[in-house]
């Protein structure tokens, strides 16, 4: 019986260590990233201009619909059926993420394809802005890579791996996006070189997110 309750200590004691150690990482990965975005914004904003900064949040905002629309709620049913899925049949989990993969690419590709072609139309049309139609064909490269990278994301919140996210999500892909554009608005892209830094971020995010995972 002592064994027993020694047994059952052990394994509380692991599970409480994990969870603390989670939040911790959660929030280190949170307080990082809201600093990075900051400092993102700040950035173009000082450089590119108050009128190109709100240019630049309105094309986020636009790529941000999209691209939420292009998960189809696949985030959370990776991670849901990866975690059940885990100790029993590995070939369940690869189905899971690859039908989930072929989906979310396939309606990123679609709804980026739409953006592009449309470009002209929102930006003049709908908000009166010509300026921003070159920004949304840059940002409508955006929804197949951020597909990507979030659905290995939710592969390694099915197996636990919170650090993976917390690296290449919210540290990596942030810091990336601040460096590369503060280079290309220094180089003399203007508002552009912002959208790059961005659709940049999320190239490696993927990229590195599949390697990570793997």
């Amino acid at each position: 019986e002592l064994y027993i309750n020694m047994t059952e200590i052990s394994k509380e004691d692991r599970l409480l260590n994990n969870l603390f150690r989670g939040a911790g990482l959660t929030a280190f990965g949170i307080f990082g990233s809201k600093f990075l975005a900051y400092l993102y914004r700040t950035s173009v904003a000082r450089m590119a201009g108050k009128e190109a900064y709100g240019q630049l949040s309105l094309g986020m905002a636009i790529i941000g619909v999209a691209t939420t629309i292009s998960f189809l709620s696949l985030k959370e049913g990776v991670e849901k059926y990866v975690s059940e899925y885990k100790t029993e049949d590995e070939s369940k989990v690869r189905g899971t993420v690859i039908s989930s993969m072929i989906l979310s690419l396939s309606a990123s590709l679609i709804i980026g394809g739409l953006i592009y072609i449309l470009s002209d139309f929102i930006a003049i049309e709908l908000f009166n802005s010509p300026g921003l139609s070159p920004l949304l064909r840059v940002f409508a490269l955006v929804p197949p890579f951020a597909s990507v990278s979030k659905i290995y994301m939710s592969l390694a919140r099915g197996y636990q791996k919170i650090e993976f996210e917390v690296v290449t999500e919210r540290i990596l892909k942030n810091l990336i996006q601040v460096v590369a554009t503060v280079a290309l608005l220094a180089a003399g892209f203007s508002v552009i070189g912002a959208v790059y830094g961005w659709l940049l971020a999320t190239i490696v995010s993927a990229v590195l997110g599949t390697i990570l995972v793997e």
